[in-house]
């Protein structure tokens, strides 16, 4: 989780300049959420570029569309499995019942 935090907030830096306080935007409720969902996307793609998540998939022994096959990834990558889960969802075009029955594994 540090390291996504931390490639967070490094997205702020990079973008977020020109509409922030000396540093960065600030984070939280009040943040526009377009924003933060930029810097999630942002730090998914640092931390876990498709071709790293397409070939953590292809070495898996089980489905990527199971709580197993994401622990694994996750391992793999150094990620949360909170994290991996929605990058992979996202990467393979999963649908939100199958986000849920993942989510439900883990």
């Amino acid at each position: 989780g540090r390291r996504f935090t931390l490639a967070h907030e490094l997205c702020h830096l990079i973008f977020d300049r020109s509409t922030a306080r000396e540093l960065a935007l600030v984070s939280g409720p009040w943040a526009p959420l377009s924003v933060e969902r930029r810097a999630n996307a942002f730090a998914a793609m640092l931390l876990m570029p498709t071709e790293r998540v397409r070939a953590a998939v292809a070495a898996l022994t089980v489905p990527a569309t199971t709580g197993e096959g994401i622990r694994e990834i996750a391992k793999q990558l150094h990620t949360s499995v909170v994290a991996t889960l929605e990058h992979v969802a996202n990467l393979q075009d999963w649908d939100e019942a199958m986000r849920e029955t993942v989510r439900g594994e883990l």
